[in-house]
């Protein structure tokens, strides 16, 4: 495996022998996967910990925002398919002689679409991390040691984590938590 490019600080920081073999960059902290050791860069400080002390990686869901993010795409989706209803409700009422059939179809249609594509997309999607479990890594710092994985372009971790758990044979657990 070819040795990749890293910075001045990440080489300052290397033992003598030692080799990068992957890194990624979190919006928390940068982390570097070495031949003997886990690498932690953050904006003022650093830290190492040996492959030994790490007993596994855990894939989990993130269950933050993406509560808020479902509940509020869900009520879009009630609030377009309402607009198809009142739009089908204007154009039987007499009173009311600008809605043609044609544009209520294809309102109704448009509408529906969005809506069931949001309501595909909501609820397939899935906003996940990799969490580093090690004895040494305290509840606090717990955070610091999660890997989020982007909903888009998430082969680059995916490809780190592997990495890092095929050299330092750490077992990873793939199954959603």
């Amino acid at each position: 495996m070819a040795e990749e490019k890293v910075s001045s600080v990440v080489k300052e920081k290397l033992m003598p022998g030692e080799s990068v073999i992957g890194q990624v960059r979190t919006n928390i902290s940068d982390m570097v996967a070495t031949d003997k050791r886990l690498l932690r860069f953050s904006s003022n400080n650093y830290e190492a910990i040996e492959y030994t002390d790490i007993s596994g990686i855990k894939y989990g869901t993130f269950r933050g925002r993406k509560i808020t993010s479902r509940v509020l795409i869900v009520f879009c989706s009630i609030l377009l398919i309402g607009i198809a209803a009142m739009i089908w409700a204007a154009y039987f009422d007499s009173s009311v002689r600008n809605v043609s059939l044609g544009n209520a179809v294809l309102l109704s249609i448009v509408c529906g679409v969005f809506a069931l594509l949001s309501l595909a997309a909501v609820f397939t999607f899935d906003y996940g991390y990799y969490q580093f479990e090690s004895l040494k890594i305290g509840k606090d710092t717990e955070k610091y040691y999660r890997l989020m994985r982007p909903m888009f372009g998430s082969s680059k971790v995916d490809n780190f984590i592997k990495t890092a758990s095929e050299k330092g044979g750490i077992n990873l657990d793939k199954k959603k938590q």
